[in-house]
Formats: C-alpha cells, sequence, structure tokens
C-alpha cells in the first residue's frame, strides 16, 4: 500500500492532511491471515504522523509476541518448576528481541487511515509466508548446529579441547536461536512447532566436561622474581573457569608471560623508580597469536632498586595482568564465568 507522505499544521489545522488519508471505516477482520499491531498517532505530529503511528504499531506487534511468548514459557515450565520460570527460559527471554527477529522481517503496512484528529496505522505479519520463511530458517539453523556438534567431536577426539569447547558453545547459542524462532512460527502459524536437536544444556555439558580435561599452561619468563605474577595468573585464570596449570607435558595451550623491568633509576636520594613491562602470548597447536601487545610501562618505587622493582611487578601483577587475561580467555575461545579484571563501578 503507498502511503503519501502527511503534513499538518497547527496553524491551519488539520483538516488538508486528513484529505490525504482516507477516513477510517469499520475494521476488517485481517486476523486469520495477518498477525496484526495497531499503531494511533496525533495528526498535530506533522510529516512524522504516520511513521509515528507505524512505529507505535511495530511496538505493538513486538509486545504482543512477548506477552505471548511469556506465557508459552511459563506453561512449559509447570511441570518443572511450579509457580515460576526456568533458568533456561529466563535466557531465552533476555535474549529475545522481537523488535529486530520479528517486525522488522517481513511486516507489511496493512493500512494507514484517519480517525478525527488522529491518524492510524495497522501493520501485519502474514500468517502463511512467516511461517514459510520460519520453518525454512529453522532447517538451516537446525544444519548449523549439527555440524558444529559434528565439528566439536572431532576436535575432542584429536584431543583438541578447547576447540571442542568453543565449538559446543557455540551449538548451545545456535539451539537457543533455534528455540526463539519455533517460538515465533509458532505464535504466528498457530500451530506446535518442534525442533528436533539436543537442548542448549547438553551442548553445555558437553563443552564443560571438554574444558575439564583440558589444560593451560602458563609460562612466566624469567620466572625468578616474578613468582606473584605466576600466582596472580594462575588464580584468575582458574576463577574464570580456565583450567590453568604450571606444568604440563602436552597441553591444549600455553600462555606465556614475558616480564622485563627498565634499570631502577635514583628519582631522588634514597628512592628509586623501576619500569616493568609484559608481553603475552598465546601457543595452541602451532598458532602462536600476540594478545594485547606491549602492555606499557607500570612504574614502581622504593627505597631501593630492588624494592623498586618488586613494587612495579606487584603493580604489573594487579593492574595490567587481570585485563590482559581476560583478552586470553577471549582468545582461548572458553565462555568466562567472570573477569579477571574488575568491573567499572
Amino acid at each position: 500500500m503507498k502511503l503519501i507522505g502527511l503534513v499538518c499544521i497547527a496553524a491551519t489545522g488539520c483538516a488538508a492532511a486528513r484529505t490525504k488519508l482516507r477516513a477510517c471505516g469499520s475494521d476488517d477482520d485481517l486476523s486469520r491471515r495477518y498477525l496484526v499491531g495497531v499503531g494511533i498517532s496525533g495528526l498535530g505530529g506533522g510529516a512524522d504522523s504516520i511513521e509515528n503511528a507505524r512505529q507505535r504499531a511495530l511496538a505493538n506487534l513486538a509486545e504482543q509476541f512477548s506477552v505471548q511468548i511469556t506465557s508459552q514459557l511459563h506453561a512449559r515450565d509447570e511441570a518443572v518448576q511450579r509457580g515460576g520460570i526456568t533458568e533456561e527460559s529466563s535466557h531465552i527471554l533476555s535474549q529475545l528481541d522481537t523488535r529486530s527477529d520479528v517486525t522488522l522481517d517481513g511486516t507489511e503496512t496493512l493500512e494507514a487511515c484517519a480517525s478525527g484528529e488522529n491518524v492510524r496505522v495497522r501493520v501485519g505479519l502474514e500468517r502463511v509466508r512467516f511461517v514459510r520463511d520460519g520453518l525454512e530458517r529453522l532447517r538451516a539453523q537446525d544444519a548449523i548446529v549439527r555440524d558444529l556438534d559434528k565439528r566439536a567431536s572431532v576436535a575432542a577426539t584429536n584431543r583438541k579441547r578447547l576447540e571442542a569447547v568453543a565449538l559446543w558453545s557455540d551449538a548451545a547459542d545456535g539451539v537457543r536461536k533455534a528455540e526463539r524462532l519455533a517460538l515465533m512460527v509458532q505464535i504466528v502459524g498457530r500451530e506446535q512447532t518442534q525442533i528436533a536437536l539436543p537442548g542448549p544444556r547438553e551442548f553445555e555439558r558437553r563443552a564443560d566436561e571438554a574444558l575439564a580435561a583440558a589444560s593451560v599452561r602458563i609460562d612466566v619468563r624469567p620466572i625468578e622474581g616474578n613468582g606473584l605474577v605466576a600466582r596472580e595468573a594462575l588464580a584468575c585464570l582458574g576463577r574464570v573457569g580456565v583450567p590453568a596449570v604450571e606444568s604440563s607435558v602436552s597441553p591444549d595451550a600455553v600462555v606465556t608471560l614475558d616480564v622485563t623491568v627498565d634499570p631502577p633509576l635514583e628519582a631522588a636520594p634514597q628512592f628509586f623508580i623501576a619500569r616493568a613491562h609484559l608481553a603475552v602470548a598465546l601457543r595452541r597447536g602451532e598458532t602462536l597469536t600476540a594478545v594485547g601487545g606491549a602492555s606499557g610501562a607500570v612504574k614502581g618505587g622504593g627505597s631501593t632498586p630492588d624494592a623498586a622493582r618488586r613494587e612495579a611487578v606487584r603493580r604489573l601483577s594487579i593492574e595490567t595482568l587481570p585485563g590482559v587475561l581476560d583478552d586470553v580467555v577471549a582468545n582461548l575461545g572458553v565462555r568466562a564465568r567472570a573477569r579477571c579484571a574488575p568491573t567499572a563501578g
């Protein structure tokens, strides 16, 4: 339906604007063919009145999805958790963006008309077409998840356990995406829609098992004088869920932390300043990746050159190292359960 731009100047009234839109009549029953959203905006909104009403109609359509999906998840979970909603369903809701997943994909403007001093717009999703396209997307998503699972299994068999962790984690996300799409297809099509995939928790279980069997070796060079760096790295990676060790014959990955300290300078009588630097590399198989590059200098001060050096290394361990290790975890493809570096605020 072609819409004509609407202009309404308050000083001259809105009669001219109303003539550009037909008057709203009795509502046609479009619900059999479409899932319909309705939006209303005042004619005094100027040239944007139709668009304002259309955006409100889209929001109304999205709200219908949110309400119906929440209702269906509550009903589905009653057998599992009385009077509430399970963690998995909460995850589905938290990831659901009906505005981008639905209303901006295939929505049609069905009607724009004038009703008194208002513009009314109805938008809709054609049920048959949405279901057809949605089922096609579900088949494609099913193939993606199965491919991820297959690749993860091969990686685990070949002792590439961290690669398997990343692939199974992606598979879990892929199932959740399929579940969201299946719910939306079910709402629009008014028919039960099933997906023939293991649940996301099953893929997460496989990822956890692979991670538990993996090891990430931490090499601090030189270790002499830098024991604090090694201890902080092991503790931090352990907190976020990465199985870090100081020694391993065949680790899944090796994180090398190169610590250098410039010769301390005497800044004042009996007060010395030293600058410490950190460079990080991650090796997985034959692949070597620099993580974060050179970290820049961290200064430490003390009454002796050795005290200044120790202070510089201490500050490096608590100020620079955590953020670098978060980058390491991201490069490993592991879903961290926490962060090493403190969050702002």
